[in-house]
């Protein structure tokens, strides 16, 4: 099953992604720089145009001098606390002050708490203040701290806790090795992290090349992705990852069976390729099969898995196509084989599988293209884990929907809902 944060940042980070970006200023040149020019000629403006000049300006609730999402201030300069994550069947929530909070499956100890005792109401993580991001895998969670210290726990089967070790964990530890960390992605069984100089390191579950190191070779501990340069969020799917460029263009590897690097192939990569004709990406979210782009502009698009790409269509696609009627979008995720878009007037859509009624449309019927989530206005986050999602509200309560078998509603009950519904106990 598949786990996603809110992929922007974290992000995806995202997030949540997710879906994670942050700045890096100061950062080497990648050697494709002049053939993303060459390629994509001038990129569009953002939807704020004066967004990112390191000013407060009319409009705006920050500015922090760059257009990227889940670094606390959006690509449309927009404040981004508090933050939501989903896992396969466990959540987390980022309190506005630096606490954490989880709830929902627990047998390996992902909920941080120092048990493996699953909860249906939220608590906190206990032992971590200053919490700035969070991204959750299948069965394990990562947590950014102020001091851009990055803390891990929950299964490690993989080495996904990058400590350097297989043994999992039930409360936080600190990932050794990693400093300057600014966004952090979590799947199935591997993690990435952007640092502050605009790298990007990766651990874990490596047999498909999802580490881009230009092996197959598993790692327990961070190792550099080579080539990669002044790169502002990072994306985890299954088995495969994407980078986003300063510049709006965006780099994958890792499994593509289906499409989802977006090259134009369906094979497989060791090491980063670039998503074929996309430019101005602001955010991007991975899922089982499928990936999920922002650009700059507000426009979604989509490729992979063809039924999850709110195309209207079953097709596959191995490059993007816009998904259509969708704008002024400021942040998308994705779960197993669904996805939502939260729009910048609050409204949030959602498409694809449905089964477990994880788009809260009060319906188990699949769709193949957006359609609006009835009820919930003033959303400032989403989150999609698996089958499940999360909103945040503009007054700070969650709402989720979806499967519940696990209680990753956090409600209080193991049922499971088709539409929103809110979480308990924070």
């Amino acid at each position: 099953m598949k786990a996603r944060e809110s992929r922007r940042f974290i992000q995806t980070w995202s997030v949540l992604g997710i879906a994670a970006t942050l700045v890096a200023c100061g950062a080497q040149e990648s050697p494709w720089q002049d053939q993303e020019a060459e390629a994509f000629g001038e990129l569009p403006q953002p939807l704020v145009a004066t967004c990112g000049n390191n000013t407060l300006e009319e409009g705006e609730t920050c500015d922090d001098g760059n257009l990227v999402n889940g670094d606390g201030c959006s690509f449309v300069c927009r404040v981004e606390n508090p933050r939501v994550a989903a896992g396969s069947s466990h959540s987390l929530f980022q309190r506005a002050d630096g606490s954490l909070w989880s709830w929902g499956d627990n047998g390996y100890g992902q909920l941080g708490d120092g048990t493996t005792t699953s909860r249906t109401i939220a608590a906190p993580v206990a032992s971590l203040t200053g919490v700035k991001g969070v991204a959750a895998g299948d069965s394990c969670s990562l947590a950014l701290l102020s001091d851009r210290t990055l803390w891990a726990w929950g299964l490690n089967g993989s080495g996904q806790l990058g400590i350097g070790d297989t043994t999992s964990r039930s409360t936080p530890v600190q990932v050794p090795q990693l400093t300057g960390v600014v966004a952090v992605s979590a799947d199935d069984d591997h993690s990435l992290a952007v640092l502050s100089d605009g790298t990007v390191r990766s651990w874990g579950s490596n047999d498909n090349g999802q580490l881009g190191d230009g092996t197959t070779t598993h790692r327990s501990s961070p190792v550099l992705v080579p080539g990669l340069s002044n790169i502002k969020g990072v994306a985890t799917g299954s088995h495969y990852s994407l980078a986003v460029r300063s510049g709006g263009t965006l780099w994958a590897w890792g499994t593509n069976t289906h499409g989802q690097l977006g090259d134009g192939s369906t094979l497989s990569r060791t090491s980063p390729v670039q998503v074929a004709g996309l430019k101005g990406v602001a955010a991007v979210t991975a899922s089982d099969a499928h990936t999920v782009a922002l650009r700059w502009d507000g426009t979604v698009w989509a490729w992979g898995q063809g039924g999850r790409l709110g195309d209207g269509t079953t097709t596959g696609r191995t490059s993007p196509v816009q998904v259509p009627r969708l704008v002024g979008v400021v942040d998308v995720v994705a779960g197993s084989a669904h996805s939502l878009a939260l729009r910048s007037d609050g409204t949030v859509w959602a498409w694809g599988e449905n089964g477990s009624g994880q788009l809260g449309d009060g319906t188990t019927t699949a769709r193949l293209s957006p359609v609006q989530v009835p009820g919930l206005t003033g959303v400032v986050a989403v989150a999609a884990g698996g089958s499940s999602s999360a909103a945040v509200l503009s007054d700070g309560t969650v709402r989720t929907w979806g499967e519940n078998g696990s209680g990753q509603l956090g409600d209080g009950t193991t049922t499971t809902r088709s539409s929103p519904v809110q979480v308990t106990g924070l």
